[in-house]
């Protein structure tokens, strides 16, 4: 049997949260911890690298009011929450029921131009979307309980393979926390290498996006252009590293092991060829007007509601968010700029992928000209006991890991991707969109399911 949380503990929880949203807090993370038929929810606030905490604890089958009706980037957070624990959000229904004059389809979970699986449930009519829901698997945080008891040198490859876009700033994110618990002063060639192979990493991911955003769009000859330009970052990385993901580098205390400057030269000499041909292809893009009309009128997000989503979804709509602000890595000895745009629709998120794979490869090049010789790796022996959160940026925005350590042995992990967050944003997105347009505009939000799910 469901009860609510009384009135008085409901105005309280919910004043507590509008108050630090007046001051300019924004929602981080949102936990959750089970102990004695009692479930204490945490949420986790931040403005300009300081944190606030909210905590209340519940009896088990106890609805609490959702964090929604403050901040609205919270709904997936909690739905992965009661998917974990005897706990219900008090969220307004998403449900898609069958209206009179409208068609109630289901498509996917599988669709060739979905990067991965999910099924919507549609309500239509003349082919224009008037309510959707949706369902994206099954996994439902598994790669944490897998985590949750092992040494910490195991955790990097785990993380690496949860995501084909952000894994590697993933294991970055963790290797860091598990250094500040530690106090450990990583070598700086070992940074720069980090920094490198971080970008690189984002390269990638940006390349998988734009391919699959011209196939949304039926360009099969600028398919085949960004497939080089994938295999010319393959070629690159096969000079770096045996896996193409770069898998593997990445460690506690450093790298794994030592790359010379003279091979990171090799590659870097690869990935600049790329730039010259995104440049061509944005180009055409931006002058071709079926192709610039296509992207501007689908794909709206109205910029109040993207003002409160995260990385590319927000910049779209002018939020100048930076990712790379709080990382561990060498960024600030770097000259970058956070690329914004105003439109806030296809074209926009779009136009900004082509400018995030162009600072990447601008980084990557600058990183490795500040590289210096000297040490990769500490010897890192783990002496303490703690608790870290880390933030790094990854291909759409920022990867957030918070890690709790048991000496050696990874108590308690918990990581949160951009996908988190905007995918909340998704439903309104498709509302009023034609049928055909759904691969487009899904595509456009850049969503990584599987690193949100494992």
């Amino acid at each position: 049997m469901i009860r609510n949380l009384s009135d008085k503990r409901s105005a309280s929880l919910l004043s507590k949260l509008f108050g630090f949203k007046s001051m300019g807090f924004e929602l981080l993370l949102i936990e959750a911890y089970g102990d004695n038929n009692k479930i204490t929810v945490n949420y986790l606030l931040e403005k300009e690298g300081q944190f606030e905490s909210v905590d209340i604890t519940v009896s088990e089958n106890t609805a609490i009011p959702s964090v929604t009706l403050v901040y609205p980037r919270g709904e997936r957070m909690e739905a992965d929450i009661e998917q974990r624990f005897p706990v219900l959000f008090n969220r307004k229904s998403v449900e898609v029921i069958d209206e009179e004059g409208y068609s109630l389809i289901d498509w996917g979970p599988f669709h060739p131009l979905l990067t991965e699986p999910v099924l919507f449930h549609l309500l239509m009519k003349d082919e224009v979307i008037k309510k959707v829901s949706f369902e994206t698997g099954y996994n439902y945080r598994e790669v944490e309980k897998l985590c949750t008891g092992r040494k910490v040198w195991d955790i990097p490859d785990i993380l690496e393979r949860v995501s084909s876009a952000n894994g590697i700033s993933l294991s970055l994110a963790f290797a860091s926390a598990v250094e500040d618990i530690n106090g450990f002063y990583i070598p700086q060639k070992a940074q720069w290498v980090r920094l490198v192979i971080n970008e690189m990493s984002c390269v990638n991911a940006n390349l998988h996006g734009l391919y699959n955003t011209t196939r949304c769009l039926g360009l099969y000859s600028d398919s085949v252009r960004i497939s080089r330009l994938v295999n010319l970052y393959r070629e690159a990385a096969g000079l770096i590293c045996s896996h193409p993901l770069l898998f593997g580098i990445i460690g506690i205390g450093g790298i794994n092991k030592d790359i010379p400057k003279d091979t990171f030269y090799a590659a870097n000499a690869v990935l600049q060829e790329i730039e010259s041909e995104l440049a061509n292809i944005r180009k055409r893009w931006e002058s071709t007007a079926a192709i610039a009309k296509r992207l501007r009128t689908t794909g709206f997000i109205d910029s109040e509601t993207a003002m409160t989503a995260s990385g590319r979804l927000a910049r779209a709509a002018g939020n100048a968010v930076d990712s790379k602000k709080y990382s561990k890595l060498p960024y600030d000895e770097l000259p970058y700029t956070v690329p914004v745009r105003e439109d806030s629709n296809c074209y926009a998120r779009t136009m900004l992928k082509f400018d995030d794979l162009t600072q990447s490869l601008r980084l990557i090049d600058m990183g490795i000209e500040n590289m210096p010789k000297g040490e990769v790796k500490l010897e890192a022996k783990m002496k303490k006991s703690g608790e870290a959160l880390a933030r790094e940026p990854g291909a759409e925005g920022e990867v957030i890991v918070r890690v709790k350590l048991e000496k050696d042995t990874v108590d308690y992990i918990f990581f949160r991707n951009d996908t988190t967050v905007n995918i909340s944003f998704l439903p309104g997105c498709l509302n009023g969109a034609e049928l055909t347009d759904l691969p487009l505009i899904v595509s456009s939000l850049d969503l990584d399911l599987s690193g949100m799910e494992k």
